[in-house]
């Protein structure tokens, strides 16, 4: 190989690498400005879980309730066949 192409080539590759550092460098303060949303959206997720939990626990015992009337109503609804009949 040619030493002007092995220089050419090591040229390019650290011309990639310089770039390459650029771009991580801009992308390092995007994070550092992000964080703050980041921190926020996190701690509002963690609420939004906290609330879900509540209405599920909430759901289910309305959910037993509404079990229990169906099945007294369902009793009754037998009891009224049998005097129909």
């Amino acid at each position: 190989m040619e030493t002007s192409t092995k220089k050419d080539r090591l040229q390019i590759g650290l011309d990639k690498l310089s770039e390459t550092k650029k771009m991580v460098s801009v992308m390092q303060e995007e994070l550092v400005v992000l964080q703050p949303q980041l921190v926020k959206t996190q701690a509002e997720v963690s609420g939004m879980m906290v609330e879900i939990t509540r209405d599920k626990a909430s759901a289910a015992e309305t959910k037993a309730k509404v079990e229990v009337e169906e099945a007294k109503a369902n009793a009754k609804a037998a009891d009224a066949k049998v005097f129909t009949y």
